[in-house]
């Protein structure tokens, strides 16, 4: 009886580390993704201003462009050229 005492111990010590190790792996995850989003909100707020257009109307015109198959960065990369050229004239 003593060793089935034992080894149930034993099994719940191994499913509570598993479990804390999988909740800090979780925690992890979650602010990993949290740091991604504030970096992608960034981002477009500094292109907004580079551009001289509203973040709302960026992300509209991203998304568009995502539908389109033309991807964000084409069409950040195109709304650069157009800025820089308009700049220039």
């Amino acid at each position: 009886m003593r060793r089935l005492g034992a080894a149930a111990a034993s099994m719940a010590k191994a499913v509570a580390t598993a479990g804390v190790a999988a909740g800090a792996a979780g925690v992890a995850i979650a602010a990993f993704g949290v740091k991604k989003q504030f970096t992608a909100i960034d981002e477009v707020a500094k292109l907004s201003d580079q551009l001289g257009i509203g973040t709302e109307k960026l992300l509209g015109l991203r998304h568009a462009a995502e539908l389109t198959g033309a991807g964000a960065g084409s069409l950040d990369k195109g709304l650069g050229t157009l800025s820089k050229r308009i700049g220039e004239a």
